[in-house]
């Protein structure tokens, strides 16, 4: 579900920066691209880049957090022939990096802000709003997320770089069920007796 999300939030986005003239954008050149923000300066031993991050708005997965209020539930789930044992659902919060790599400051300054207005428009992407939404994912909601000073510090130095102009949002409730494996039969009748003793 986590590839789902990030797909559907990055062809999303694509399509909402080619709505602006301004931006010159090349028709079928992927302008959104999700990758490895620390990856930007490595070179293959040809010396030629390895990726293809330069001119991009890269999407970075740079942490998993479950949500632990919704941690309670049900583990077994009846079913019209049984039930079904399982684990309760993982729900994840997901914090991801928008990274802009245009080597105009003015070029970038242009896109980070398209990007932020994208999400102020659309807080929130559900089955109403946006048909394209996975089956599997119910709704996604999207906060922008601070940092101080000291974790933008520590932030871009864990990913080895210098700082680049960019956003980070947090991504709340991508949930991952597993497949049922067990089926258990329902308990129907329960029989007792007098003499037990």
């Amino acid at each position: 579900m986590i590839d789902a999300a990030l797909n559907y939030i990055r062809d999303e986005l694509e399509k909402y920066l080619f709505r602006f003239d301004e931006l010159n954008l090349v028709p079928n050149k992927p302008k959104v691209v999700l990758g490895n923000i620390s990856q930007l300066e490595a070179q293959s031993s040809d010396g030629n880049p390895q990726n293809d991050l330069d001119e991009k708005v890269v999407m970075t997965l740079i942490n998993v957090e479950e949500e632990f209020t919704l941690k309670n539930g049900p583990t077994f789930t009846p079913a019209k022939d049984g039930g079904f044992r399982h684990n309760p659902p993982v729900n994840l919060n997901l914090y991801l990096l928008f990274t802009i790599t245009e080597s105009t400051y003015t070029n970038a300054m242009a896109f980070l802000t398209k990007v932020i207005s994208f999400f102020q428009a659309r807080q929130v992407f559900d089955h109403e709003n946006s048909p394209g939404l996975h089956d599997k994912i119910e709704k996604l909601l999207v906060e922008l997320y601070n940092l101080n000073f000291e974790n933008l510090n520590h932030l871009w130095g864990v990913l080895g770089g210098k700082e680049l102009p960019f956003v980070l949002y947090k991504i709340r409730l991508v949930t991952i069920i597993a497949e049922p494996e067990d089926s258990e039969s329902l308990v129907e009748v329960i029989e007792t007796s007098e003499n037990a003793y």
